[in-house]
């Protein structure tokens, strides 16, 4: 649960989902999200099901890392923030259109994170004692 979103990934078996209006009806249709599934529920209700490489994500989880594949760049800063030590601080609507793919260590959050500005070099990190982070773009990158 983020940002008042819920992200379900599926590594194995299947699950079915209802909004919380179709659960508090008492209503019969829900939606199956099967192994190497995501789905994303807010407050606009479910999103399409999404495939995703649930061997990789369960991998990496093990190994302590993150691994996305064409995800926006604020998701992958959303889990990233998950494990820094300090806040991360950016603006979703400005980094949107960014999509990442890769395994990510998370053991070095702000390695990760000198990671993906040499890999989007219009990205600027700013960080305050190590722990505080912005992430932004580069004045002029669009």
């Amino acid at each position: 649960y983020d940002n008042g979103q819920v992200t379900l990934e599926m590594l194995e078996s299947r699950v079915a989902v209802q909004t919380p209006q179709q659960w508090q009806s008492g209503s019969e249709q829900a939606l199956v999200v099967q192994a190497g599934q995501r789905l994303r529920l807010g407050a606009e209700g479910l999103a399409a099901v999404e495939d995703m490489d649930a061997q990789g994500v369960e991998q990496g989880w093990r190994r302590h890392e993150l691994v996305v594949q064409d995800r926006p760049l604020p998701e992958v800063l959303e889990q990233i923030a998950r494990h820094h030590p300090g806040p991360v601080r950016f603006d979703r609507a400005a980094l949107a259109d960014i999509r990442v793919s890769g395994v990510l260590p998370l053991d070095d959050t702000a390695q990760t994170l000198r990671l993906l500005q040499r890999s989007f070099p219009q990205l600027r990190l700013r960080f305050l004692a190590s722990r505080w982070v912005w992430v932004d773009l580069q004045p002029g990158a669009s």
